[in-house]
C-alpha cells in the first residue's frame, strides 16, 4: 500500500504489450510472495502463457487461501479478517492493487495470489484485473 504500488496495473498492461508479462509478474512475486517459491517456480514455468490483465467478474474466482475448510492455504479468521481490513481501508483512500492472478482450470477460475485482496476488493468492485493461464496445475500445490 506504497506509491510504488499504484500504477501495478499500468505496469502490467505495459509489460504484456511489450511480451514481458511473465517476466514481469515474476519480479513482483519475488518482491512481495519470496517465501512463496511454489507459485513463483510454477509462474516461472508458466511465464510464457501468461495472459492479461484481463476485467474479470469477481463473482466467478474462487479463493484458495482463507480460514474455511476447504481452502488450499488456511488462516486464522482473525488474521484473515485483520489483512483483508487494511487491504480495504487502503483502496478506500485510493490504492490500485496489483491484478490478481488467476488459474483458468477444470475447476473454474481459481485464484492463485491475491486472495486478501480479493476479499477486500469484493466491497466496492464487481470486478477487477486479472493475469492468468490455462491449466490444470493448483493441484500440483496442494489438495483443493
Amino acid at each position: 500500500m506504497n506509491k510504488e504500488s499504484d500504477n501495478l496495473v499500468q505496469e502490467a498492461k505495459q509489460a504484456s504489450e511489450s511480451g514481458n508479462l511473465g517476466v514481469w509478474l515474476l519480479g513482483l512475486l519475488k518482491k512481495t510472495e519470496a517465501n512463496n517459491t511454489d507459485l513463483i517456480n510454477l509462474i516461472a514455468k508458466k511465464k510464457d502463457e501468461l495472459r492479461g490483465p484481463e476485467l474479470i467478474p469477481l463473482k466467478e474466482i474462487k479463493r484458495t487461501f482463507g480460514p474455511e475448510k476447504n481452502m488450499l492455504h488456511r488462516e486464522s479468521q482473525s488474521e484473515f479478517n485483520r489483512r483483508v481490513a487494511k487491504i480495504q481501508k487502503a483502496i478506500v483512500a485510493g490504492f490500485q492493487p496489483a491484478p490478481l492472478l488467476i488459474e483458468k482450470s477444470s475447476q473454474g477460475l481459481v485464484l492463485l495470489d491475491g486472495n486478501h485482496t480479493f476479499e477486500a476488493l469484493k466491497v466496492n468492485h464487481t470486478e477487477y484485473w486479472a493475469i492468468y493461464y490455462s491449466g490444470n496445475d493448483i493441484t500440483k500445490l496442494g489438495e483443493f
